[in-house]
């Protein structure tokens, strides 16, 4: 399971948000409001917001296409 924080910049939850996620062993994504803003100016914003998240959850982001890393 996971759970998205928005928060403005200034807010500081950061300690009490990592205490919950440990100590109910659930993955938290802290994002500020100004970065929600961006997404709509820097289309690649969302794609590394789903990138980390996807992390977290033990995915994988990326995959290699070179046979020599392969073998």
């Amino acid at each position: 399971m996971s759970t998205t924080f928005i928060f403005r910049r200034k807010v500081i939850f950061h300690a009490h948000i990592k205490a919950l996620e440990q100590e109910f062993d659930i993955l938290t994504q802290k994002i500020t409001l100004e970065t929600v803003e961006k997404i709509f100016r820097q289309p690649q914003t969302i794609q590394n917001i789903i990138n980390k998240t996807n992390m977290k959850l033990g995915g994988l982001n990326y995959r290699t296409s070179s046979t020599t890393l392969r073998n």
